[in-house]
């Protein structure tokens, strides 16, 4: 979660949190609009009123944590385990999003939230699957889209905010991102 106030989806819903989730869908395609829900987590830029734990791929703070996350906040890298947790949480996510009527879900992989993070290698120095190398890097944020792709209808959309380049001497280029954007889209997202 990102911030106070945002809807959270984690884990199996109760009925009547689905309902919510139904209201907001139904309110949303009143007037005969498609609504999308936007699927993030904050990893290195949570807000500490909403996330204690702050985590990132690798154990580096982020230099534009939100205004609420003091300066000496600690991040945590996700182990193996964690980062699989995650991308099934993504997924299950989605598979709520559907089941509660909304059209399609749009990964937030951008502004150095969670899945960026692990695309910029100056935030990924992680050692194993997860980092290094640009496929590996990616991996999370594919995973995630393959995941959801098969556990979803092939009419739910599904789309990725991604960032062009962190921008960052050493970060995420526009060639790697050029190159993440051919492998969304042969993994369906």
């Amino acid at each position: 979660m990102e911030r106070p106030g945002n809807v959270a989806i984690d884990g199996p819903q109760d009925t009547a949190a689905r309902e919510r989730l139904q209201k907001y869908a139904t309110a949303a395609k009143s007037g005969g609009s498609r609504v999308w829900m936007q699927l993030s987590h904050g990893g290195r830029q949570s807000d500490k009123r909403v996330n204690k734990h702050v985590v990132g791929p690798s154990a580096i703070a982020s230099a534009d944590r939100h205004p609420e996350t003091p300066s000496d906040a600690t991040t945590s890298a996700l182990e193996l385990e964690e980062v699989r947790d995650v991308a099934q949480r993504f997924i299950d996510a989605a598979v709520v999003c559907e089941a509660c009527g909304f059209d399609g879900v749009q990964l937030h992989s951008a502004h150095g939230y969670l899945l960026s993070s692990f695309l910029n290698p100056r935030a990924n120095v992680r050692e194993d699957e997860y980092g290094g190398a640009l496929e590996n890097r990616a991996r999370l944020l594919l995973e995630v889209v393959r995941g959801i792709r098969s556990a979803v209808a092939p009419t739910f959309a599904l789309g990725v905010k991604i960032n062009s380049a962190d921008f960052q001497k050493g970060g995420f280029t526009d060639a790697e991102c050029a190159t993440v954007v051919q492998w969304l889209e042969a993994s369906g997202g």
